[in-house]
């Protein structure tokens, strides 16, 4: 069974809102509620499964999203530290599937464009969150949304089709620095980067936007 049938707390649903666990988690601003360790030995038990065959990306998407059963229905209902546990683990699979690292990179630029706009992704500095927080209405900073958004980013500037959409920027102002930023901020990289893919790169790789776009 894969490693995160142990149920981590970003996972639970709540029993009629009054899970302490859940609640702790929503205040505390602790990200996905997961250890570095716990979500390393998930996502390379799941990368080995992708590798040898044993799992479909269909399989193993079924795996990150769980208790839902779709991702459209994941991303759209799922609470912030949840989000932030299944982003930091897709974030980990770039090399285990071709889905995500090959083809057009519509996968990959859905998955950034979800880390990039979440609105639990926002500023966290020094224990106090800044005045660009004011998109943030879950009560939790989950940071691990932005450490996600961060591996992707630089998935997708190693991606044989995207690479050309996201260029390098000075200092913490780039998508690839794993500090929060407001939603202005991050609503600007995801123009850029749609607007890069269709300067920038292979025609081929415009059915990648529309898909992002999309889901």
């Amino acid at each position: 069974r894969f490693l995160l049938e142990a149920d981590p707390p970003a996972r639970r649903s709540p029993a009629a809102g009054v899970d302490p666990i859940l609640k702790r988690l929503d205040a505390s601003g602790t990200g996905s509620g997961c250890v570095r360790g716990v979500i390393e030995t998930a996502a390379r038990c799941a990368g080995a499964m992708l590798r040898l065959r044993s799992w479909s990306w269909g399989v193993a998407e079924r795996e990150l999203v769980a208790p839902f059963s779709r991702p459209d229905d994941f991303w759209t209902r799922a609470r912030a530290p949840h989000r932030a546990l299944a982003l930091r683990l897709y974030s980990r699979l770039r090399d285990a599937s071709p889905v995500l690292g090959a083809g057009v990179g519509a996968p990959l630029l859905k998955l950034w464009t979800h880390a990039a706009l979440d609105p639990a992704a926002s500023s966290f500095r020094g224990g106090a969150k800044s005045r660009d927080d004011s998109d943030d209405e879950s009560g939790a900073d989950a940071s691990g949304i932005s450490r996600a958004r961060a591996r992707l980013t630089r998935a997708i500037r190693a991606h044989p089709k995207l690479a050309p959409a996201l260029p390098i920027e000075r200092g913490d102002s780039d998508a690839a620095h794993p500090r929060g930023a407001s939603l202005a901020t991050r609503t600007e990289w995801v123009r850029a980067a749609y607007a890069g893919v269709g300067e920038r790169c292979e025609a081929a790789a415009k059915a990648a936007v529309v898909a992002a776009a999309n889901g």
